[in-house]
C-alpha cells in the first residue's frame, strides 16, 4: 500500500502555476503589452530631471515636424541670459541673449531637427544650454538625461 508523499500535491500546483505565468508573460510581451509602461515611465524620468535643473530648467518640450518648442523657466534667485541651446548638434542662438528674471518663463524653437512621420514618431535629444549669469559668462550646461517625448507630424 503506497500513501503518496505529503506536499507532493502543492509542488505539482506551483508548477503549473508557473507554465501559466511564463506563458502569459510571453503573450503579454508578444502583444506589445509592456511597450506603453516603459515609454511612459522614461517620459516620467525625463520630465523629473528637466523640470529640476537649475538655473534654467525644461517645463515643456514638443517636436513638430523638425522644430522642437522648448519652454525653460528661470528656477535661481538671479537673472540668467540664455546665449544659445543645442539639442542634437543642431544649434538655436540668440545673439546678444535673452533675459530671464527669477521665475520668468520663456518658450524656445529649434529648426532642422530631423523630422516626425510615422517612423520616426519619438525624439530624443542631448541638450546643451550656454548661458551667462551676474558672476559668470559662457557656461555650459550639458544635462545628464536626455530630453525624449513624442513628435507630433502632420
Amino acid at each position: 500500500m503506497g500513501y503518496p508523499k505529503k506536499g507532493q500535491g502543492a509542488a505539482e500546483y506551483l508548477i503549473l502555476l508557473g507554465i501559466i505565468l511564463i506563458v502569459s508573460l510571453i503573450g503579454i510581451v508578444l502583444l506589445g503589452g509592456f511597450t506603453e509602461s516603459t515609454t511612459n515611465a522614461v517620459d516620467t524620468q525625463t520630465k523629473m530631471y528637466w523640470s529640476s535643473t537649475r538655473p534654467l530648467a525644461i517645463i515643456e518640450w514638443v517636436q513638430t515636424n523638425s522644430t522642437l518648442y522648448i519652454k525653460l523657466k528661470n528656477m535661481d534667485q538671479k537673472r540668467v541670459i540664455l546665449k544659445s541651446i543645442i539639442a542634437s548638434n543642431v544649434t538655436s542662438s540668440f545673439g546678444t541673449g535673452w533675459t530671464f528674471a527669477p521665475g520668468n518663463e520663456k518658450t524656445v524653437a529649434i529648426n532642422g531637427l530631423t523630422q516626425c512621420s510615422a517612423n520616426y514618431d519619438y525624439f530624443s535629444y542631448d541638450i546643451y544650454i550656454n548661458y551667462d549669469t551676474a558672476d559668470i559668462s559662457n557656461i555650459t550646461f550639458k544635462g545628464t538625461k536626455p530630453l525624449v517625448g513624442k513628435c507630433i507630424y502632420d
